[in-house]
């Protein structure tokens, strides 16, 4: 009944919108009231924009630019939201959702888990769309639109998708580590990341994350990988990424990627930045081309600076599938200052906080 559903909410989009957005479609979820922006929010994004050179882009812009096709999933009788600026809540659309037929019911507290099914399916639920931008709703589009994003990170280099890389951040990784990764001392590592989010954990006894399904999940990913070090350079925030749905290939390795990623949130953690490597590892698409060509017995350290170089991972076929772009650091080097950031802890590029 569930999968009925929500064919019937895709063909639904599909009848009404196909024609006029099948360039480019730009969607989020929102399940319930926006969660207050924090003070860290406020705070970077305070400083980001005493430092920005040009403002964020309207809704009227994004609109004038990229046409009306920007889609908000909500709750069925939820109230619209009270404060309306310009950025998320004047810009989408919402499509209103009966939450009694969605994949988990039973209260809020599984509501991030049905984000997820919007998130991941995007390629079932827009199959007509050729370019897809999922943002999350804490986010607004920021000086560039989806469009420049899906340009730069994903047709440039001829790829399926584009995500950007996991911020070398205290966030992620830790106060005390993050010191070396940033200075390329040290490589970006899951079982370091995994134990920054369980310290925090500790700290948020109310959120939805299970502590010990986390733990357990992580441990299993590492015991089963054949490439760790693509577990840790491979971690992404998948608060925005575009895909290509234009191409048969592509179509298929979104839908496949979309599905199988799904798969492994449901069987682990809310966290889907952490499955997201080992995901891509049982899909034959974790490494570079250069990697790749090293074969199984490739073992050195990966030419890889976390947060400045970029990632273009290939398929069986040494085509180009993925790419995750750097997110830029907190505190550029003599040899990192060229690498423009891409993640909006450093940038309002392509998108910024939803205060």
């Amino acid at each position: 009944a569930t999968a009925a559903y929500l064919e019937s909410v895709a063909a639904e989009l599909r009848a009404a919108s196909e024609l006029r957005c099948g360039g480019l479609v730009a969607y989020s979820v929102q399940f319930g009231p926006r969660k207050p922006a924090d003070q860290f929010r406020i705070g970077e994004a305070k400083l980001l924009e005493r430092a920005a050179s040009r403002p964020l882009l309207t809704a009227a812009q994004l609109r004038a630019r990229h046409g009306e096709c920007f889609f908000m999933f909500a709750l069925a009788g939820d109230p619209a939201p009270a404060r309306v600026g310009d950025g998320g809540d004047a810009l989408f659309t919402r499509v209103p959702l009966d939450r009694e037929r969605l994949p988990f019911t039973g209260g809020m507290e599984h509501m991030r888990r049905n984000v997820k099914v919007f998130k991941m399916l995007g390629a079932a639920l827009f199959p007509w769309a050729h370019r897809l931008v999922w943002i999350d709703g804490k986010l607004r589009f920021g000086e560039e639109g989806p469009g420049y994003f899906f340009s730069e990170a994903v047709a440039k280099v001829g790829a399926c998708a584009a995500f950007v890389g996991l911020p070398v951040h205290f966030n992620t990784f830790g106060h005390v580590r993050v010191r070396d990764i940033r200075r390329g001392a040290a490589p970006p590592a899951l079982a370091t990341h995994t134990r920054t989010i369980l310290e925090a954990l500790a700290k948020r006894p109310n959120v939805t994350d299970d502590p010990e399904l986390l733990r357990a999940q992580v441990c299993r990913y590492r015991r089963l990988s054949r490439a760790p070090q693509q577990l840790g350079a491979n971690l992404i925030d998948s608060a925005i990424f575009a895909r290509d749905l234009g191409s048969p290939r592509c179509a298929r390795l979104n839908r496949r990627l979309g599905e199988a990623w799904l798969a492994a949130v449901q069987c682990g953690s809310d966290r889907d930045q952490v499955s997201f490597p080992f995901v891509l590892e049982r899909m034959g698409a974790h490494k570079t081309a250069a990697e790749a060509d090293a074969g199984t017995s490739f073992r050195r350290e990966l030419v890889h600076r976390a947060g400045v170089t970029p990632r273009v991972l290939v398929d069986a076929t040494g085509q180009p599938a993925i790419q995750i772009v750097p997110s830029g650091i907190e505190t550029p080097t003599k040899e990192t200052k060229g690498a423009p950031p891409w993640h909006w802890y450093f940038s309002r590029r392509i998108v910024a906080w939803e205060l």
